[in-house]
């Protein structure tokens, strides 16, 4: 008879598998480090103890938080050091000069990212896998600036079209360097580069656009954030949903400064406000619950106020926007209540 050669210590256990997806969920940034822990401690089974977090952050030391407020002050002195030299110099400089001067600020800062990263003993990569790291939030803000001051040169460089140049330019580079180290500050770059990139399209490709057409752009715009969020195409889901919610909200209410017809804005803005109550249903997350309360709180005596032609008062409409502020909180409430 043949005996099996496979060892004991080869075989994987299902604790083993649970703990190998809870470090992928911690990398992904779909759960934090205490949050896996407490997964794997209600897994264990009775009587075997609390399970070790999986992947933990360990605790920063007092060395790592001056290490890494002193990376924050060097390329904050570094951004202020290039200001003040454009500040008083600027308009002495020939167009191609001040487009050098910002890519030269652009490459400096991805070199000292860089060479801050390569500095770990890991590979690039492996950084942006480690949670909470000091050193991949100090990659992260300098590369983000990277991409402020490529964006800068690129719409400098360009004769037209520049708002579309410089966010495509900084989306591109926020984008890659993202994709290499994640990290919030990074998301937070490559979202405003989308903005700037989207709000530049429909600017340049509409015959003198109107508000509406930036509402419907911005409104898709965040709703294709929140949802890459969820399916963890970008890192910190409630930060993905946070600002995805928020700026689909944001461009709901952009025709209510028209001065025009404003009932897109109350359409949207309860299409807003429905979306972030059944939206919680899906995620969870309190951030697109709160978008749906601020949106009914919003829509209720804005469209009250401009039907009525302006007829309830101030007192009347402060009233109306607190009565529906407790009803859409209670209603909030009361579906955070039924779902857990």
């Amino acid at each position: 008879m043949i005996e099996s050669t496979e060892t004991p210590s080869a075989q994987t256990s299902p604790a083993a598998d649970v703990a190998a997806a809870l470090r992928d969920l911690v990398a992904e940034g779909t759960l934090t480090a205490p949050q896996a822990a407490r997964v794997a401690a209600r897994l264990a089974p009775p009587g075997a103890g609390t399970a070790a977090p999986p992947d933990a952050a360990p605790s920063p030391s007092r060395t790592g938080r001056l290490a890494e407020i002193a990376g924050y002050a060097g390329g904050a002195l570094l951004l202020g050091a290039a200001a003040l030299f454009l500040t008083s110099g600027w308009n002495d400089l020939s167009e191609g000069a001040r487009v050098g001067v910002l890519a030269g600020l652009s490459v400096a800062l991805l070199v000292a990212g860089g060479l801050v990263a390569l500095t770990s003993g890991h590979a690039v990569r492996e950084l942006g896998r480690q949670e909470d790291s000091a050193r991949r939030r100090l990659v992260s803000v300098l590369w983000t600036f990277a991409a402020a001051s490529a964006a800068g040169a690129a719409g400098l460089g360009v004769d037209g079209w520049e708002l579309v140049a410089a966010s495509v330019t900084g989306l591109a580079v926020a984008a890659a360097t993202y994709a290499l180290v994640p990290g919030v500050v990074g998301q937070l770059g490559t979202w405003a580069a989308s903005i700037g990139l989207v709000t530049g399209l429909v600017g340049e490709i509409g015959d003198e656009p109107d508000m509406a057409a930036y509402a419907l752009a911005l409104l898709l715009l965040g709703t294709g954030w929140a949802v890459l969020g969820l399916n963890a195409v970008v890192g910190a889901r409630e930060v993905a949903l946070a600002t995805g919610a928020g700026l689909a909200l944001f461009a709901a209410q952009l025709p209510v400064f028209s001065g025009d017809q404003q009932w897109p804005a109350y359409v949207l803005t309860a299409l807003v406000a429905v979306a972030g109550y059944a939206g919680y249903l899906w995620t969870r997350s309190w951030s697109v619950l709160a978008v749906g309360v601020l949106g009914t709180t919003l829509v209720v005596p804005e469209a009250l106020h401009d039907w009525t032609d302006g007829s309830v008062s101030a007192a009347g409409s402060l009233l109306v926007a607190g009565l529906t502020l407790l009803a859409a909180s209670a209603a909030g409430l009361r579906l955070r209540q039924e779902v857990g």
